[in-house]
């Protein structure tokens, strides 16, 4: 072989890998957030194919990649502690959360295998909802449990010290004085 001929393999080779990068290149998730008190809902739906021409139909990276996975990042801004979790599917629900606390959440898709860059979604953040049982709850316990607990102690006091002056008191003397 020629070192023109090599050249030109070499040419191909560069353009080969050039497009199957740009071509494998995987988009950012659309990410939707919805809150409820202790927990958010992540609606994921995955990348769209790029296009090469405008009046194409779109093309879901998800019908290309049957094993599309998506890393899930979590911040909770209160006590800035983040935690992933890898999702196969296109919902998780985040459970147990903290009422009443911004939480931020940032997405990654990727195909298990060689690796193929991948762009990563915008963070959303999303607050969960104040919990209104709690504040119900403290507002039965400082209203009305705590103010009639007081009472009936002090009229406890008030009657056993009633008791101790009029039985007490009245002690008999011994016959010998």
């Amino acid at each position: 072989m020629s070192y023109n001929g090599l050249h030109q393999r070499v040419f191909k080779e560069l353009k080969l890998l050039t497009l199957c990068s740009i071509s494998s290149q995987i988009g950012p998730p659309e990410v939707a957030l919805t809150t409820d008190e202790k927990s958010i809902s992540v609606v994921l739906t995955a990348p769209e194919k790029w296009k090469r021409n405008p009046e194409d139909l779109p093309v879901s990276m998800q019908q290309i990649y049957s094993n599309l996975k998506y890393n899930v990042s979590v911040l909770n801004t209160k006590s800035n502690r983040t935690w992933s979790q890898c999702v196969t599917n296109h919902t998780l629900v985040l459970t147990w959360l903290e009422p009443n606390t911004l939480y931020c959440v940032h997405v990654e898709s990727f195909v298990p295998g060689p690796p193929r860059r991948a762009q990563p979604s915008e963070k959303q953040c999303a607050r969960t909802l104040k919990d209104q049982s709690s504040e119900f709850k403290a507002k039965i316990i400082f209203w009305y449990v705590l103010p009639v607990s007081i009472t009936v102690f002090l009229f406890s006091v008030m009657g056993y010290s009633i008791y101790r002056y009029i039985h007490v008191g009245k002690e008999k003397h011994p016959a010998n004085l």
